[in-house]
This record gives C-alpha cells, structure tokens and sequence, in this order.
C-alpha cells in the first residue's frame, strides 16, 4: 500500500512541478485558472499524505475509530453531492440508488472510501457513461 501510495504522489508532484516551471519560465502566465489548477494538484497531495498518515496509524495498532449509528443513504448521498461538480464536468450521469439503511461505523472513514472509489471510477468513466 506505501508503495501504491508513493507512485500516486509522483503524479501531482510532477504536474506541480512542471506548470511551476513553466511559470517561472515564462512559458504560462500566472492566471486564476493556473493558481486554481496548482491548488487542485496539493489538494490530491494533502488526501495522498494523509492515506499515508492513516495508514501508519494503522499499521501500529494506533488508529482509533469513532463509531456512531449512521444512515448509510444519506452519507452515500453526501459524498455523491460532494462529487456533483466533477460528474458534471466530466459529462458522466451519476445516480445514487439506496434505501434507508443504518449501521455502526466510523463515518470519516467511511465516507473516505466512498470518496476514493467514485474518484476511481471517475478517472475511469468515459464522458457520456451512467452510474448508478
């Protein structure tokens, strides 16, 4: 998993490091659009390096979770709405298809592997394509 975890933050560190580069080149002017473009980029890096910090958590027996009963709906339909600017600019119908169920669980947790998988399956998705 580390070494998962590695090889996806070379792809932001690399993408920051050009467009910096770029920059200070000359070659890009220094827009809304690029300061946006490069936050985006240390957003991706921030979620990567905390996976790593939970992770280590993890592995030494130290990560502690929070249970509480939660509808599993409604923090599905949370982390899909969270989505709803990405599913559109990528052109993907999304729906999210669920009945009121409750269960114990760390709900940070829990909505950080929801996250993941749609962010997964949004890299994957061909514009036009419907989920459900």
């Amino acid at each position: 998993m580390v070494a998962d975890i590695a090889h996806e933050l070379q792809t932001p560190l690399t993408a920051l490091q050009m467009r910096l580069e770029a920059i200070q080149d000359g070659l890009v002017p220094l827009t809304d659009t690029q300061v946006e473009h490069l936050l985006t980029q240390t957003g991706v890096l921030s979620r990567l390096v905390e996976d790593l910090r939970t992770l280590s958590l993890a592995d030494a027996g130290r990560l502690t979770l929070h249970r509480q009963p939660t509808d599993l709906s409604e923090l599905a339909a949370e982390v899909v709405e969270a989505f709803a600017e990405r599913v559109q600019q990528r052109g993907v119908a999304l729906r999210l298809l669920a009945k009121p169920v409750t269960a114990t669980v760390n709900q940070t947790r829990l909505m950080q592997v929801l996250d993941h998988l749609l962010d997964n399956a949004l890299r994957v998705t061909s514009a036009g394509a419907r989920c459900t």
